[in-house]
């Protein structure tokens, strides 16, 4: 069981929690953003916050998963085991060096489709001017 910290919940975040931990990866987890019980536990932390914290490990956040609304993200890309990752996170203490929870939302609910944009000749979004493609 891993116990994970960050300083606001939202449903936007325990959707990719669940997701990554319960769904894909088989793995119990409790969420907490009470700081004092996050540090007061022993076992297994993960502190996905801005700012590291002692005793856990580490996955910087930017704020996609902390909005309630849909709007316009400025995506920039990290460079990670040689492969373009969104939303670089730019801590060395973070385990990877861009936010996992934030790409991987941004990737799943396919964000950029609720955005305006471009449409084909059958009013669809294309697939050509998606994150993922690019």
């Amino acid at each position: 069981m891993i116990l994970i910290y960050s300083h606001k919940n939202t449903k936007r975040l325990q959707y990719i929690l669940n997701l990554i931990f319960k769904d894909l990866l088989a793995w119990d987890f409790e969420f907490t953003t009470n700081l004092e019980e996050f540090s007061k536990t022993d076992g297994l932390k993960l502190a996905y916050h801005t700012t590291p914290i002692d005793g856990a490990l580490f996955i910087g956040s930017k704020n996609l998963l902390f909005e309630t609304d849909i709007r316009h993200q400025e995506i920039q890309f990290v460079e990670f085991e040689g492969q373009p990752c969104p939303f670089p996170t730019y801590n060395d203490q973070s385990l990877i060096p861009f936010d996992l929870f934030a790409a991987s939302f941004f990737l799943i609910s396919r964000y950029e489709e609720y955005l305006p944009h471009k449409k084909d000749q059958h009013k669809r979004y294309q697939a050509i001017e998606s994150l993922a493609f690019q």
